[in-house]
């Protein structure tokens, strides 16, 4: 399928593109996300395994049973807060992208955790930002009004049919303002 060339009509249109975060202005792009799922029984396997994903170069947000942390730095997770219901993490890489999240469900009786990477080739829909108010203060202390990043995946499954936002992914925090 040919991809009409939707981020090229933002630029001749002169649309303002959807949003721009502290860490750069992000454009709508084309591209797609791919996602990996595995399931654990354990809650503490899955606190392990968030933190072996973060290796010191990530940060997020997590749902805990007693309270919600969100702006975690380098997923410190706290063991004091009850059961972990839900979290999104997203990996830093050395020249400042963001290609790999990790998205994180408890499901009743066992987690999901869905990891979701950002890929240019194939270029099967589009790559669109998004960003969300925090109601919450950062947990690492950070100032300002906090946002949370996201980038949505669109796609088509053929040119007869319409394009549909199938999977979202969090790409960090922003302070600057909207």
């Amino acid at each position: 399928m040919n991809l009409p060339d939707i981020p090229g009509l933002f630029e001749q249109l002169k649309l303002l593109q959807p949003f721009s975060s502290h860490r750069a202005t992000l454009k709508v792009a084309a591209g797609c996300l791919e996602a990996a799922a595995k399931d654990l029984n354990s809650g503490e396997d899955v606190l392990r395994e968030i933190e072996k994903f973060a290796g010191g170069h990530a940060e997020g947000w997590a749902c805990f049973a007693q309270g919600l942390q969100v702006g975690i730095g380098n997923a410190q997770l706290p063991r004091d807060m009850g059961l972990l219901l839900s979290a999104e993490f997203v990996q830093r890489t050395a020249d400042g992208t963001d290609p790999i999240s990790l998205h994180v469900r408890h499901l009743g009786s066992c987690w999901r955790l869905t990891t979701l990477t950002k890929k240019t080739v194939p270029q099967s829909g589009f790559l669109v930002p998004h960003s969300f108010l925090s109601s919450r203060a950062p947990a690492d202390g950070r100032s300002g009004t906090l946002y949370l990043d996201y980038e949505v995946f669109w796609e088509s499954q053929d040119e007869s049919q319409p394009f549909r936002a199938t999977l979202s992914r969090f790409t960090g925090f922003s302070t600057q303002d909207k």
